[in-house]
């Protein structure tokens, strides 16, 4: 079979069952005609036709096929006319868009929504390619499901066009009916179809039926998640809350109730940082614990020989090959914030670094909002990093300590 046509609201839907292609045009615009044993639905706004095929080759919204062109027409005939007054009947009130719409749960007033709706989405332009089911369900009932099975396929991928741009800071995943997804990798379509990752778990392969992805602030204009996995992948649900606007009145407080954590960053719970990195980078890290965190200030202290140390030098040593990286990992992305290759580069980061008791150990402060205008926030599970790319092993110390507030 190679359509499906069904209605909602005040659309009819015309549904490719071997490609998963959709289009939608509202009941009121169509009419339809026969050309020899073909079927053809006719635009009215568009003024373009659209091949159906013989009545055999067409399911009606039960997955039933036709046995005649006069059970087909009759059919086609229905979806077009209905909810349109009968003049034997008394007409029935109800509130419809410009485009004789039903205003529904998914298809709302135009003002906006708290989430992203059926309404939200540019059908055409979206697809589900390779995955059974209707990319309408994942956004208007949690027990209608989309699976792909296709172990060559590999990433899945499923695309969303939004009509509008969508303001989201938070993206949720779901699988409902038995089955689970994995390997998820989310990348966000901006202005000019530009692309960034907004979340990468591609090598994690843990079955999941639900995740929450916290995201940066972002304005999408379409959405591809992609699936890097031989497995088969399940779907009954996809929410993206929408960012709302808040007014608010700041009041001064006389106590501050957030707690503060110190933690140097660790490699097997060892502090010490002058280590061999130069064959096998080592990483040193922190990852947040609670829901939201933030990054307020980090210090330093570095130790080498008894001399004061040259601009040029990383201590006491000659300048680094690769340099000491200093990253953030958000959702599974890395974002580097500094390489330090020489004394200057990290006095050039941090604020007063310099031998504050001896020579040959130095110390010194990174506030992070003086650096960068703000704190960096950190969700559960974000990490902050130090990669040792080369042999530091020589050093008397070196250690890096984080102020953090949750």
């Amino acid at each position: 079979m190679a359509k499906k046509i069904y209605k909602q609201g005040g659309v009819v839907i015309i549904l490719d069952t071997v490609t998963n292609d959709i289009q939608a045009i509202a009941s009121n615009n169509l009419d339809f005609r026969v050309s020899g044993s073909i079927f053809y639905l006719r635009d009215g706004i568009e003024n373009s036709s659209i091949n159906l095929g013989t009545y055999d080759n067409i399911l009606d919204e039960n997955d039933t096929a036709f046995t005649s062109n006069a059970e087909f027409i009759t059919y086609i005939t229905s979806l077009i006319d209905s909810g349109n007054s009968s003049p034997l009947s008394a007409p029935i009130s109800r509130i419809a868009d410009t485009y004789n719409n039903t205003i529904n749960v998914q298809n709302p007033l135009q003002v906006d929504s708290d989430s992203v709706h059926f309404a939200d989405i540019d059908i055409e332009r979206s697809s589900i390619t390779g995955f059974s089911g209707n990319i309408l369900s994942l956004f208007d009932n949690l027990h209608t499901e989309i699976v792909n099975a296709d172990e060559e396929a590999n990433p899945k991928t499923v695309l969303f066009h939004f009509k509008r741009t969508v303001q989201a800071f938070f993206i949720g995943l779901g699988s409902s009916e038995g089955g689970n997804f994995s390997n998820v990798k989310i990348i966000g379509l901006l202005s000019g179809m530009s692309e960034t990752v907004l979340f990468d778990g591609s090598l994690d392969s843990t079955k999941k039926t639900s995740q929450k992805f916290n995201i940066q602030n972002s304005d999408l204009n379409a959405l591809r998640i992609e699936f890097h996995t031989a497995d088969t992948i399940s779907l009954t649900n996809l929410f993206i809350p929408k960012i709302q606007p808040v007014i608010s009145i700041n009041k001064p407080v006389t106590k501050f109730a957030t707690a503060y954590n110190s933690p140097y960053l660790l490699n097997t719970g060892s502090q010490d940082m002058n280590v061999n990195g130069s064959v096998t980078p080592v990483v040193f890290s922190y990852t947040a614990l609670n829901e939201v965190e933030t990054w307020q200030r980090s210090f330093i202290d570095l130790q080498d020989g008894i001399q004061d140390f040259q601009p040029t030098q990383f201590g006491a040593l000659s300048a680094l090959t690769t340099g000491v990286q200093v990253a953030v990992i958000k959702n599974g992305v890395e974002t580097v914030l500094e390489t330090w290759r020489t004394n200057m580069d990290i006095s050039m980061t941090m604020f007063d670094f310099k031998n504050n008791y001896k020579a040959g150990a130095y110390t010194g402060r990174w506030t992070i909002t003086s650096d960068i205008g703000t704190p960096i926030t950190l969700f559960k599970g974000d990490s902050i990093i130090i990669r040792i790319n080369d042999d530091l092993s020589t050093l008397d110390a070196f250690r890096f300590r984080l102020k953090i507030s949750k």
